[in-house]
């Protein structure tokens, strides 16, 4: 039976959209450096794959156009190389993923490409100007709820508190801080026309404090808002990518195999509640294989604002320390359509770390949809 087996996976730092690092890069950019921080690290030639999949959540302008094709073309890839870009909202890299790895398993390919990729400075959210937002007829007959409302909805039926959700903020800070010193080699550069772009993650503030965090006002004026700024995730750019091919393949060309991909579940919520589509999602991935949420070491969930973190570790009893241990959106920032490689890059940290053999990544996205994806060490 083939098998599905991550070789490597890298990412960018994530910079701040609008005015990091990164805010002149184009998306392009961002992709072609991803690609390339990748094959240096495995040494394999790059016309030995043959598709890419890219996820990306706004698809028009510098990412548009099936960017994951025109980027094989560009140079990132081998030219003949098939492409298609993905949009499964906040989840997209985690779907090109479960993409790479289905057509393995399938035949269609030995070896995929799957990545990510979001600049928020040249593409800001929401720039695609789909029905859901922009149409009041589709908004109000698909509970078109604002990510905002819908993190403060959960707050507040959950009994989260606004200490619960800065305490989370304030952890995901410190970690990513203590993390990053020795830089991780997964950590790649851009290069954007010729010229290295030099940089590092820009969220992470060593200097931030409970009090500080406590005298943020709301991003809603309401009674019940009760996140801010702090414990909402940062909007940044950034890429990410991955090698996934079938399990004789990287045997065959000599390539280090650093995990199984095991499965991948959905979690469908009620618009209204979308932020809380991981906890079904995780709750049917450890249901195919019989494992108990405490047989999992490694926990990759998005910091989609604070509650749905807060919310999934409570619902499903995890162990916090298990939990975004190297920090999270929150502090990093969340390149959307990237985010899912991204967070297999740290998973692979972890792994070389010596936690494992278990770890699941899990991202809750727009109306409704979660995904989650369990993979295997392999040592």
């Amino acid at each position: 039976m083939r098998e599905a087996v991550v070789v490597d996976a890298v990412r960018t730092p994530r910079t701040r959209a609008g005015k990091g690092a990164y805010r002149d890069v184009r998306s392009i950019d961002l992709l072609v450096s991803a690609a390339e921080g990748l094959l240096a690290r495995i040494s394999l030639d790059k016309n030995l794959v043959t598709d890419v999949i890219v996820g990306c959540a706004t698809q028009v302008r510098d990412q548009g156009a099936n960017l994951a094709k025109v980027a094989a073309v560009y140079g990132a890839f081998a030219p003949n190389a098939s492409g298609v870009t993905v949009n499964r909202f906040c989840a997209s890299g985690l779907e090109a993923i479960h993409q790479a790895a289905a057509a393995v398993v399938f035949g269609s390919s030995d070896a995929v490409f799957a990545g990510g990729v979001e600049s928020l400075s040249r593409v800001p959210i929401f720039a695609d100007e789909g029905a859901w937002f922009y149409d009041a007829d589709v908004a109000a007959r698909a509970s078109g709820v604002p990510l905002a409302v819908a993190a403060d909805r959960l707050a507040y039926e959950e009994k989260i508190t606004r200490e619960a959700l800065d305490g989370w903020a304030l952890q995901s800070h410190a970690r990513a801080v203590s993390s990053a010193q020795p830089r991780s080699q997964r950590l790649v550069d851009v290069r954007s026309r010729g010229a290295f772009v030099a940089a590092d993650d820009e969220g992470p503030r060593a200097s931030l404090t409970a009090e500080k965090l406590a005298s943020l006002t709301c991003l809603r004026d309401d009674a019940n808002a009760r996140h801010t700024v702090a414990t909402s995730p940062g909007l940044v750019d950034g890429a990410a990518m991955a090698l996934v091919c079938e399990r004789s393949f990287a045997e065959r060309h000599a390539l280090r195999i650093r995990a199984r991909i095991v499965g991948v579940s959905h979690g469908v919520v009620d618009p209204e509640v979308m932020l809380t589509g991981m906890v079904p999602a995780v709750q049917a991935l450890l249901a195919r294989r019989s494992l108990r949420a405490s047989d999992v070491a490694v926990y990759e969930l998005n910091e989609s604002f604070a509650a749905p973190v807060v919310h999934a570790v409570r619902t499903l009893r995890l162990d916090e320390a298990r939990v975004n241990a190297r920090g999270g959106a929150l502090a990093l920032g969340h390149p959307l359509g990237a985010t899912g490689v991204a967070l297999l890059s740290t998973v692979l940290d972890r792994f070389d770390a010596g936690e494992g053999p278990h770890a699941v990544i899990a991202i809750p996205g727009g109306a409704g949809l979660a995904m989650a994806l369990h993979l295997t060490r392999c040592d």
